[in-house]
């Protein structure tokens, strides 16, 4: 064997020797991934008794596996290799045309079968959905508060030109179709975006292409539909209107669906519109404490010194909307809490509103609300309204 054979032996020993310990030696002490999305697995004590001893393995493996050295790259190429062959690394994303993503998560609203529609509402869910508003509008009603549901579409509602061609609709009518159907002649107000925002595109985009939500423009052209409405049910209500050009456009890293590919740093936004200095006239404050022990995502925001209040249970798709929405109240509240009538009587109680609004996206319609009690003071009131009145006959 020469010395230049053994050098390269050597090289090779080395270099397979510091492939194994490299990821040992640049471990993360990150606890969160925000990628992923979820918590990474702790590092496990020493073992104590023999039954810990017969876990530890496992557990030390799980730690391991989310924090050895390099992780990140590794995950990063994986997506880019994927998004290469136009496939997606999970199954929360589904990658589309021109850049557009679409968010996928099956066990949260179950999207691709909602853009099939082969996944539809039942026609006893649909009366569930139907009873419930009622009780809410009407108990509203009787405490001389406004009440509004609002349905925010889902992405690939609005922009299904992008949506993968493999994929085809099977069903007649989607989830939104029947809950709107089931609505019909209900004295409930409830608002259907699908075809203002439609209209809308030849503006520019109204969702991003990298995140699972409508970008601020998509949310501006919404509050003016919402404040208008609201207007209709309680005129002291007033909302100026937002357009086009009070927004700039702007270059900005990717969004949640491109963290969720470990690629937002290289799957940027191009167009992103953002609202002009001093376009907002009241900028919303938000009074400390901002969070609650018990609702950690409830905010309070302070803008008109006289006006009205309001209490919106939200999803994620109003964050985008609240610096549009909260300038025309005195104190808006935001709750992520799901509004069950026992929730709602609550709050209510609490901050006594002039105006409820619901919002859901168009996905969460798969999640039904409760029931009304029937001893319920909301669910009586729904009953009071529904009775017969007798004709007064001379």
């Amino acid at each position: 064997m020469t010395r230049l054979s053994r050098f390269f032996d050597l090289v090779l020993i080395a270099g397979f020797l510091a492939g194994l310990l490299f990821p040992l030696l640049v471990l993360r002490g990150h606890s969160t991934s925000v990628t992923e999305k979820r918590a990474l697995a702790p590092l496990p004590s020493w073992p104590a008794s023999a039954e810990e001893l017969m876990t530890f393995p496992s557990t030390f493996e799980k730690w391991f596996d989310d924090h050895f050295g390099g992780r990140h790259r590794l995950v990063q190429a994986y997506h880019l290799m994927a998004l290469a062959l136009g496939s997606s690394g999970t199954p929360r994303v589904l990658v589309g045309s021109k850049g557009w993503l679409y968010y996928t998560d099956p066990n949260d609203g179950n999207n691709v079968e909602d853009y099939r529609r082969t996944d539809p509402l039942t026609p006893q869910e649909l009366e569930r959905w139907r009873l419930v508003l009622e009780t809410k509008a009407s108990w509203l009603k009787s405490q001389g508060i406004a009440y509004l549901f609002l349905v925010v579409p889902n992405k690939h509602t609005i922009y299904p030109e992008y949506y993968p061609s493999r994929i085809r609709v099977r069903g007649e009518r989607s989830r939104l179709d029947q809950f709107m159907d089931a609505m019909h002649g209900s004295d409930v107000p409830v608002m259907d975006l699908r075809e203002p925002l439609r209209q809308a595109k030849i503006f520019g985009p109204l969702y991003h292409k990298t995140d699972s939500h409508w970008n601020a423009l998509g949310a501006a052209l919404a509050a003016n539909l919402i404040l208008e409405k609201l207007g209709s049910l309680d005129p002291g209500i007033h909302g100026q209107r937002f357009g086009v050009d009070d927004f700039s456009w702007h270059s900005t890293p990717g969004g949640d669906l491109a963290r969720m590919l470990s690629l937002s740093s290289l799957l940027r936004e191009v167009r992103v519109p953002v609202i002009r200095p001093g376009r907002l006239r009241c900028a919303p404050k938000v009074p400390e404490p901002v969070l609650d022990a018990e609702d950690p995502d409830l905010v309070i925001t302070t803008c008109r010194s006289e006006g009205k209040s309001a209490v919106v249970f939200r999803d994620s798709f109003f964050t985008g909307l609240r610096p549009f929405f909260s300038e025309h109240f005195t104190r808006t509240v935001y709750t992520t809490a799901l509004p069950e009538i026992d929730t709602l009587e609550q709050f209510v109680r609490m901050y006594a509103p002039d105006v409820v609004l619901e919002e859901r996206v168009e996905r969460y319609l798969k999640v039904l609300p409760k029931a009304p009690d029937s001893s319920s003071e909301p669910y009586r009131a729904l009953l009071e309204a529904r009775r017969p009145r007798a004709l007064n006959v001379p």
